[in-house]
């Protein structure tokens, strides 16, 4: 077990949960240099056990590992702890990211992305960075429906302290599922249904966190993310 691994004497401790030692190994070296306090679990079994001793304020888990996989490792967690969980996932899990985020996960990096790219994610979570306030989606012309309504916000206003998640899936029974986690951890949120929709949606609203289904009724969500960072060059894709 890689426990007992710190940095700089700092409050934010960061479980990592990786079976595979090289990547483990790169992670805690990487987390540590940015002075973060790093526990270091070898499957899920292990990072279940450490969760309470250590009381991390982000966990980042990876979605396939022995004794337990990322997905019940999170759903563990989420019984006692709202902390921030990045699933570190491969490509080819992707199908399951929808999974793990319906049991708490709050973001997830694919591994091709990069650790530098995690990093990042981390320190978004950690900081609690302010995005600053955009009005909503509305359509002024006189006459015509609302574009993208269905805006959940708790405060009746975009929070500077709160997390924004733009929800894209065309099965609305998987919204609600998302909306009531959201809602337990009162985050805000905005919800649509296509790939159109959601790229409009996340260059008017910044969020911190999209929540995608992969197969759209008008293009998979890699197009999309690859057309949104196009037509917008945005920072924040999840």
């Amino acid at each position: 077990m890689d426990a007992s691994i710190s940095g700089s004497q700092i409050p934010a401790i960061i479980l990592v949960a990786e079976d595979s030692v090289d990547l483990r190994e790169a992670l805690v070296e990487v987390l540590i240099e940015l002075d973060y306090t790093v526990q270091a679990a070898r499957d899920g079994y292990e990072a279940v056990t450490m969760f309470p001793e250590f009381n991390p304020d982000l966990a980042i888990l990876d979605m396939r590992m022995p004794m337990m996989n990322g997905t019940d490792v999170c759903a563990v967690i989420r019984q006692t702890s709202n902390i921030p969980i990045i699933m570190f996932t491969s490509a080819d899990d992707v199908a399951d990211v929808n999974g793990a985020i319906l049991k708490g996960a709050s973001d997830f990096v694919l591994k091709t992305n990069g650790i530098d790219e995690l990093a990042s994610r981390v320190e978004a979570h950690l900081t609690h960075q302010a995005a600053p306030v955009k009005p909503l989606i509305t359509n002024t012309v006189p006459g015509t429906t609302p574009l993208l309504p269905n805006v959940h916000l708790s405060t009746g206003a975009r929070s500077l302290n709160k997390s924004f998640s733009v929800i894209i899936d065309p099965d609305k029974e998987n919204r609600i599922k998302i909306e009531a986690i959201l809602e337990r951890l009162n985050q805000d949120y905005i919800e649509v249904e296509t790939a159109e929709e959601g790229i409009l949606a996340i260059e008017r609203h910044d969020p911190d966190i999209v929540i995608t289904e992969w197969q759209l009724p008008d293009m998979d969500a890699f197009k999309m993310f690859s057309e949104q960072k196009r037509s917008f060059n945005a920072k924040k894709v999840t």
